[in-house]
């Protein structure tokens, strides 16, 4: 068993193992501990049961400590995920896939709704690669809507980890402002439909009564995302938006607010000066259907205000604060705060030394019909990073 402890530090930092006691962990004929750039690693060459327990990483830079605990147990550990497939002639396959783990010898097998266990058949095949084992609907129909359960058992316990095949649809919606270019305000209201079936789908407004394509409503579809364009977006368009998707097997909503309060997003970006130290810009975007009034709050709640470190503009609809030279005595939490006649609304960013991330996830079809995912990890950083 190997135990890795992955560290992302702004500043030179010590991170050791402790073991369940709580005591360090430290290299012997049984124990090798080692460093490979920021990967802590502690290896047991023959983990046992005096091995198992929870085993907690720390490390610690001038900023503070940060901890993170995994245990060795015996019995399994498991993951399950369900797989939708469009076949040729238009079915769906629904294919189970439960991840084991195991550090001896188990069992494992996948039981249907009533706990019976699935068997190998004309319209299920079972199949092992691995630790992954896996049941596949070749058409999945209602017949086979139901929640079903990966059982992996050793002699150290028992693990259980359930999914659910549903006909019901599964929504995802949100909203993306835009301006014309006459200045006017739009507003994309997109929802994205996960259905097994056929379905309707619709977008309503607050009482309920459907939007219908026009002059300053825009309805189309593109896969499954349906996307409604509100144009020339005044007070008379302000509400929520519910998308609603139905099939035989059930209904699917989800909603969505159009709102004249600000909408707002901020960020911290780090810049390196000519004689090396370090500057930090804070930028806050304000959306606003009416003409607001901005500001940034420091740490304390105080309003900031320019002097001969601190510099505060605005371009357009960016409000931004530029630290000349930003120090330690700088880093907590900035608030921007806009207002206008609809409400209020706020968003804080932390400007410290550890690295500031955005991940994101975004699938894309291939041309064979297979899907490829993409991870996107975002770092801005004070100080090199790892």
């Amino acid at each position: 068993a190997e135990l890795v402890c992955t560290v992302d530090s702004a500043n030179p930092s010590r991170t050791k193992w402790l073991g369940n006691d709580g005591s360090p962990l430290r290299p012997d004929e049984y124990i090798q501990l080692s460093v490979d750039k920021n990967n802590n690693r502690a290896k047991f060459s023959n983990a046992s049961e005096l091995n198992y327990g929870n085993y907690t990483c720390v490390s610690q830079n001038k900023y503070g400590i940060a901890m993170s605990t995994v245990e060795i147990s015996g019995k399994p550990t498991l993951r399950t995920n369900i797989e939708w497939t469009r076949n040729s002639d238009g079915s769906r396959s629904a294919e189970l896939v439960c991840t084991v783990d195991s550090a001896n010898p188990s069992r494992t097998k996948w039981l249907g709704s009533d706990g019976s266990p699935l068997l190998q058949g004309d319209s299920i095949e079972l199949s092992v690669v691995g630790s992954y084992h896996r049941a596949k609907f070749s058409i999945a129909s209602e017949l086979n809507y139901g929640n079903y359960t990966c059982v992996s058992q050793n002699k150290y316990g028992i693990a259980m980890s359930t999914v659910e095949i549903s006909g019901k649809p599964t929504l995802k919606t949100t909203i993306q402002w835009t301006r014309g270019v006459d200045g006017s305000r739009m507003v994309e209201l997109v929802c994205e439909v996960h259905c097994a079936n056929s379905r309707r789908t619709d977008w309503l407004r607050s009482d309920g009564s459907p939007l219908v394509h026009g002059e300053f409503v825009h309805l189309f579809v593109d896969g499954n995302k349906h996307t409604a364009k509100l144009k020339n977006v005044s007070e008379l368009d302000y509400g929520n938006y519910s998308c609603l998707s139905q099939n035989k097997y059930g209904i699917g909503i989800s909603t969505v607010e159009v709102s004249g309060k600000p909408t707002l997003r901020t960020c911290v970006h780090w810049t390196r000066n000519l004689d090396g130290s370090r500057g930090a810009e804070l930028v806050c975007t304000v959306d606003s259907a009416n003409p607001s009034r901005t500001k940034w709050l420091g740490n304390d709640g105080s309003l900031l205000r320019p002097d001969e470190y601190l510099q505060l503009s605005v371009d357009k609809n960016n409000h931004r604060v530029k630290f000349n030279i930003a120090k330690k005595r700088n880093y907590g939490n900035y608030t921007c705060v806009s207002q206008n006649k609809y409400g209020i609304a706020m968003s804080t960013v932390e400007m410290s030394g550890k690295p500031n991330l955005r991940t994101n996830l975004e699938w894309t079809r291939n041309s064979d019909g297979s899907r490829s995912a993409e991870l996107v990890c975002m770092v801005d950083s004070a100080n090199p990073s790892r």
